[in-house]
């Protein structure tokens, strides 16, 4: 492989890593968010439960968490 062509994946690369960073960054962030506003969820309907109110039970996800942490089809571990 020519120097060239190898200087051009390694900028390809990079890019691509940014890009990459940039958006896990903008996940964190927003999952951040959602985990901050379940948790005040959670403390209303505790809140509920004592004062006597019948809170439905919560759907089961543990199937969908189990595919969600299950590593991407095509890559090897």
């Amino acid at each position: 492989m020519s120097d060239i062509n190898k200087e051009q994946m390694a900028q390809s690369l990079v890019t691509q890593a940014n890009t990459i960073r940039r958006e896990m960054i903008e996940l964190e962030r927003k999952f951040n968010e959602k985990k901050e506003i379940f948790l005040k969820i959670q403390g209303s309907l505790e809140t509920l439960s004592l004062l006597g109110t019948e809170i439905p039970p919560m759907a089961d996800l543990s199937e969908e968490a189990a595919e969600a942490a299950a590593p991407a089809k095509g890559f090897a571990n």
